[in-house]
This record gives C-alpha cells, structure tokens and sequence, in this order.
C-alpha cells in the first residue's frame, strides 16, 4: 500500500507543472466544499472556511490537489481533541494571499524550508510519503505564487500561499 501510494503520489508530482489545454474559472469556494465532503475527515476535526474563498483562472485538478495537501496535512498531523482547520483569504493588489491555519502538533523553524523538497518527511507515518507539500510548491510556482509557514510546536502551523 504504502509502495502504490509512493508511486500515485510521483506520478502526480510529475504532472503538477505541466501545461493545462483547459482553463476555467474555479470556484475555489465550491472546491473546497467538494473536498470536504469527499476527503475522510475526523469527527473531532472542523475545518471552516472563513471568508468567501474567490473564483480564480486556471486548472481546478491543480486547484484540487492544492488544497487536498494542504488539508490532508493539517487532518494528518492533528493531534488534539478538537481540531481545528480554519482556510482563510484576503486580496490586495490582484492578489489572493490565502491561509489554512490548523492547531495540530507544529512544525520546528529549522524544517520550514525543508518540508517542501520532495521525499522530505518529518515523521514515519504510512500515509506520508513526503511528496503533497512538494506538489503544492510546485503548482504554486506553477502559477507563479509563493508559500511560507508560520509555526509554534504544539501549537499548530499556518501555510500561506500566494495566487495572482
């Protein structure tokens, strides 16, 4: 299972930065609604969207994928009673920087950069195989945006990411 999820997981890492033949508007909005209905979700985690997320150019798979990592990452590593998830975005100047700020078990300073590279996983989990934060980066560069992290250990981690 663990080598079938490796494989899925290149395979999507592979085609992340590949031209798209069809654009559309996205909305981001019904996206992740979609998502949250579709991806396992815990009953003690809540993800909650806080502000109106924004129709934006592009391919909805990558847009999927974006936000399917993200997600998954913050259910992944939750290790409260009650998670929280909370997607948030602002616009400024045509553009969209959007938050997805979860209180699960953080992320030490020294590994921001480095969660990013593929294979880089910061824990032995099977269901990690160190490749959704490198797809992430890689769609975001894709469409010529930035990522960062802000992160308190046991406390939780906020990615941000950038889209024109």
């Amino acid at each position: 299972e663990k080598m079938e999820l490796l494989i899925s997981n290149v395979l999507k890492y592979s085609s992340a930065n590949s031209e798209t033949i069809e654009k559309e508007d996205v909305n981001l909005q019904t996206l992740v609604k979609e998502l949250k209905k579709t991806m396992y979700i815990p009953k003690h985690i809540k993800i909650n969207i806080l502000n109106q997320l924004p129709i934006i150019h592009g391919d909805k798979t990558k847009y999927l994928q974006l936000f399917q990592n993200l997600l998954s990452n913050a259910i992944k590593f939750c290790d409260k009673d009650k998670g929280i998830i909370e997607i948030d975005v602002t616009e400024k100047n045509n553009i969209y920087v959007f938050s997805i700020k979860d209180n699960g078990i953080g992320i030490e300073k020294q590994y921001h950069e480095k969660i990013f590279k593929i294979f880089h996983t910061l824990q032995d989990n099977i269901n990690s195989t160190g490749i959704g934060l490198s797809i992430v980066k890689k769609i975001i560069d894709f469409y010529d945006g930035k990522i960062w992290i802000e992160s308190e250990v046991n406390k939780g981690t906020t990615f941000f990411f950038s889209l024109k």
